[in-house]
C-alpha cells in the first residue's frame, strides 16, 4: 500500500517535532554545564551568614526546599585550636546544589534550632565533603547534633579513578578547573572572630559548595542519567549504588605489596598449619625487606629544612592540605603552610635534618639488618654522640 502525499508530510513533521523535542532536552540538560563551561562552576553562589536560632530557621527551611530537587548538601566545618587544645566547632557550612551557602556561626548562637538538628539527621538527604565523617563526630561530640548518611568524597574519587592525593583542592583543580586558596593562614585564623573576614567567608563557602560540584560531577560517572530518566529515579538508583559508603570512614589506600593479595586459601591454610608454625613465626627475626629511610625533606614555611621524614608521612600532610610539594625528583620535598612548633637548633637539630644510611650501626651491614623500636644498650653506644641523651 502506498503512502498519500499528505501522509508523507505528516511523517515528516512528526520527525522534526521528535528531533527537536529531543534537542531541547538535551540543550537542558546541559544548560548547567555549558553555562559553567564560560562562568565556571561556582557562578550561582550566594552566601548566607547566619548567628541566631531565627535566621537557622529560615535558611534551613530554604535548603530543605532545595534539597526536593536533589538532595544533597555540601557539608564542613571550621574551628579554631589553641595550644594544641581543640575549641568546638565554630562554623558549620552547608550548601545546596543551587548554589545556596549556609555558613551558620555556631560559636554566636545561644539555642541552636531543633530544624538544624533534624535536618542534619535527615537519612534521606546527603551531607557530602572531605573528612564528612569526622566532622560529624565533632558535631556529636560538641553540640550534640548527630549527622546522618555523611559521605566522604575521597570514595566517589577513588571509584571513578581519579589520580590521587585527595585534598579538596586537588580534587578542585583536577575536576572542576577551580584554583581554591588554601593558605595554611586563612585555615588556621580565628573562626571564633567577632567578624569573620571576606577571604574567610569566601573559604569556608568554598568548600562546602565545591563539595556539591565535586559529587554532581563523580555521581554521573558513577551512574549515567538518562534523558527519559527522571532525577527522583537516577538519585534512588545512584543511592543504592553509593550505599556502601555512607557514614564510612575514608581510609587512605596501602601501599601495595608483591604477593599481599595472591595465596588465597592455601596461603592462610601455610599460616595457620599449626601452633608450632605460628608461634615460629611470632618468635622469627625476619631482616627489613627495603630500605627504613625514605630521606624525604619537611621544610618550614620559609624553606628552612626541619627534618627528614618518610614518604607516607610527607604524603600525609600534602593530603590534608597542610603542605605543598615542592620537588618530586631527585628527593621528595615538602614545604609546611603552617610555622611548626619548634625548628632544629643546634647539634640535635643538624642530626634531625641529616638524611640517614640504611645500614646497620654496630657492623655497617647495607643489605641485612634488624629495625628495633627499644635499642638495647650493647647497640646505643654505637651511636653518634649528639644522640646518646635519647633513651629510645
Amino acid at each position: 500500500m502506498g503512502f498519500t502525499e499528505r501522509d508523507r508530510t505528516i511523517a515528516a513533521t512528526v520527525a522534526v517535532v521528535g528531533v527537536g523535542t529531543a534537542a531541547v532536552l538535551v540543550a537542558l540538560c546541559n544548560k548547567r554545564k555549558i553555562i559553567q563551561r564560560f562562568r565556571g562552576p561556582l557562578y550561582d553562589q550566594t552566601i548566607r551568614i547566619v548567628t541566631n536560632a531565627e535566621e537557622c530557621q529560615q535558611v534551613v527551611g530554604t535548603l530543605r526546599n532545595h534539597c526536593r530537587d536533589y538532595r544533597i548538601l555540601g557539608f564542613d566545618c571550621e574551628w579554631v585550636t589553641e595550644k594544641g587544645k581543640r575549641h568546638p566547632v565554630a562554623l558549620l557550612q552547608l550548601a545546596s546544589h543551587q548554589g545556596l551557602c549556609a555558613l551558620i556561626r555556631l560559636c554566636q548562637m545561644k539555642r541552636i534550632p531543633p530544624e538544624l538538628g533534624e535536618l542534619l539527621n535527615d537519612p534521606g538527604i546527603l551531607k557530602v565533603g572531605i573528612g564528612a565523617i569526622e566532622d560529624a563526630q565533632l558535631l556529636r561530640s560538641d553540640y550534640n547534633l548527630k549527622v546522618e548518611s555523611a559521605l566522604d568524597l575521597r570514595h566517589l574519587a577513588e571509584r571513578c579513578r581519579v589520580p590521587g592525593p585527595y585534598g579538596m583542592a586537588r580534587l578542585a583543580e583536577k575536576s572542576l578547573g577551580l584554583q581554591l586558596d588554601k593558605h595554611w593562614r586563612v585555615r588556621a585564623s580565628d573562626w571564633e572572630a567577632l567578624e569573620l573576614s571576606e577571604r574567610q567567608l569566601k573559604y569556608a563557602a568554598n568548600d562546602a559548595h565545591v563539595a556539591v560540584e565535586l559529587f554532581r560531577m563523580y555521581a554521573d560517572r558513577v551512574l549515567r542519567c538518562g534523558i527519559f530518566t527522571s532525577r527522583k529515579s537516577w538519585f534512588d538508583s545512584l543511592m543504592t549504588e553509593i550505599e556502601c559508603f555512607l557514614d564510612q570512614r575514608y581510609k587512605d589506600p596501602p601501599k601495595s605489596q608483591k604477593g599481599a593479595t595472591s595465596g588465597g586459601k592455601n596461603g592462610k591454610k601455610k599460616l595457620l598449619d599449626s601452633k608450632n608454625s605460628v608461634l615460629e613465626l611470632k618468635r622469627s627475626m625476619s631482616t627489613r625487606a627495603k630500605p627504613l629511610y625514605d630521606n624525604c625533606i619537611m621544610t618550614a614555611p620559609d624553606g628552612e629544612v626541619l627534618c627528614t621524614c618518610d614518604r607516607k608521612k610527607a604524603e600525609w600532610y600534602v593530603i590534608k592540605e597542610l603542605a605543598d610539594i615542592v620537588s618530586d625528583q631527585p628527593t621528595y620535598t615538602i614545604r609546611l603552610r603552617f610555622e611548626p612548633k619548634g625548628r632544629a637548633v643546634g647539634e640535635v637539630g643538624k642530626y634531625y635534618q641529616t638524611p640517614k644510611e640504611n645500614k646497620c650501626v654496630v657492623c655497617g651491614e647495607k643489605d641485612s639488618y634488624i629495625r628495633k623500636n627499644v635499642v638495647p644498650r650493647d647497640y646505643r653506644r654505637h651511636f653518634p654522640r649528639e644522640c646518646c641523651c635519647f633513651w629510645s
